[in-house]
């Protein structure tokens, strides 16, 4: 018999596809979905609206500094929590799955005393044992200069890109990076928000032999210079193949359905 299971999040950005791809998982195994704080992917489940949250997330903010104080709210808002605890009274789901980085909310959700499961963050951990998300530019709205050899895009699918890609160069979020290296792509990695963890998974690609990290002001120069060397790299290359077939055969989403499941059950 299928299960209510409450979503709790906010787009932080890069922690947005695996919750999605989670709670598909759980709507594909006859479950009943719901997301507070976030849209649902497709049509697998009810959205509700956190209006402590709503519209000042931190993954569409357009400076570092909006992007931090919407990490601090989604983080610690005590006006949160209470609204999560009030939601989860309301609807009363077998489960609550929290995204790890709202504290205040995960707080909020123990009290009610339902089951309650907490999605983390675990970038290192791999390496121990759509492409960039900033403001798009449509293609119909830039006027500089193409070349004849770059295709310009706007919010592109990961999947209608990667498979094709021989080197992926980003900004060090989780959603493209991990994209990237289940594809068995190398990364040239430009953080762009230094008070992020974007430099932290540059230096834990760089440090696993995956790719280059280089700042955000490096010269046109050292950009080819890296390019060249990724491509040209072919240990790098296929350290980077075997990490693909390694995060592809861990099947992520469906261990943390079967997880929530366990907890759901009682």
């Amino acid at each position: 018999m299928g299960k209510d299971i409450l979503f709790v999040g906010a787009d932080a950005g890069g922690n947005v596809p695996p919750m999605r791809a989670v709670a598909t998982e759980l709507a594909d195994r006859g479950h009943r979905i719901a997301f507070a704080g976030l849209t649902p992917p497709g049509r697998i489940g009810e959205s509700v609206m956190l209006t402590a949250i709503s519209g000042r997330e931190p993954g569409p903010a357009r400076t570092g500094a909006a992007q931090m104080k919407g990490m601090m709210r989604m983080g610690m808002s005590p006006a949160l929590g209470r609204e999560v605890g009030t939601v989860i009274a309301e609807r009363s789901p077998d489960a609550v799955v929290v995204d790890g980085i709202m504290i205040s909310s995960l707080r909020a959700a123990e009290r009610t005393g339902k089951p309650v499961a907490a999605l983390f963050h675990s970038f290192g951990a791999v390496w121990n044992r759509r492409m960039a998300r900033g403001p798009a530019v449509p293609d119909d709205e830039y006027d500089g200069v193409v070349p004849p050899n770059v295709q310009l895009r706007g919010h592109t699918p990961h999947a209608a890109l990667l498979p094709r890609a021989d080197l992926v160069i980003g900004h060090g979020g989780h959603s493209t990076t991990l994209a990237a290296l289940a594809h068995g792509v190398p990364l040239l990695v430009l953080p762009m928000n230094r008070t992020s963890d974007q430099p932290l998974i540059g230096r834990i690609v760089q440090d696993a032999g995956l790719g280059v990290t280089l700042p955000r002001a490096s010269s046109a120069a050292q950009l080819a210079h890296a390019i060249r060397w990724i491509l040209g790299n072919e240990d790098l290359r296929a350290r980077a193949a075997r990490t693909g077939g390694r995060l592809r055969a861990q099947h992520g989403a469906r261990t943390a359905a079967d997880r929530i499941e366990e907890l759901a059950d009682g």
